[in-house]
């Protein structure tokens, strides 16, 4: 576990017989859910450990049938169905439409479910994701990641591509270490869009 903000962290807390969360987890939140005393610390975020051994492929863009001669920026829409996220988020739809009005790069757009593919389907320059494609290989080979979630900004941001995170819940701990660190930038306001244009 390491956002702090699940509800769901108040039952398996208590249930559980060890807990492992990231050194940037509050010890507020580890006592208001019962596990204090039942838990162990970890430095960094838990996308360290599971990407530590991940070893990029040379032709991994040519290969994937994706630009090589463009900016590649890939998005990742917010998951407003999520115990975490009961909520749109307003801000996501407005960067979707500012990125539509750029033609250079390349926008790969990663749907979580259906209605997403038909959200953006009126909007020019966004390219929606027609198959799976291997998660780490292709966040470390974008030039830049959007996502109005959490992980896959972990994840870019631990690789070493530059991280945008619109995510409108209250954000994390963890996600909150990688912005103090200079890995991922919040974007809170239209005004920030033309900033890291």
């Amino acid at each position: 576990m390491d956002y702090e903000h699940q509800p769901l962290n108040h039952i398996c807390f208590r249930l559980a017989r060890r807990v492992i969360v990231p050194q940037a987890f509050p010890d507020n939140m580890l006592r208001r859910y019962g596990a204090s005393r039942k838990t162990v610390r970890y430095p960094g975020v838990k996308e360290q450990v599971y990407l530590a051994d991940f070893q990029p492929l040379e032709n991994f863009r040519k290969n994937e049938g994706l630009p090589e001669d463009r900016s590649l920026i890939v998005v990742r829409p917010p998951a407003p169905w999520t115990a975490y996220h009961r909520f749109e988020n307003d801000l996501f739809d407005l960067l979707l439409a500012f990125l539509a009005n750029h033609d250079e790069p390349y926008i790969l757009f990663l749907p979580r479910i259906p209605s997403q593919v038909e959200s953006v389907r009126h909007l020019n320059h966004i390219h929606v994701a027609e198959k799976v494609y291997d998660g780490p290989g292709l966040l470390y080979h974008a030039d830049a990641v959007i996502s109005g979630g959490g992980t896959m900004n972990r994840e870019a941001a631990v690789l070493g591509t530059p991280t945008y995170t619109i995510f409108k819940g209250k954000l994390g701990a963890v996600d909150k270490y990688l912005i103090d660190a200079g890995r991922m930038v919040c974007i809170s306001t239209v005004d920030e869009f033309t900033r890291y244009d």
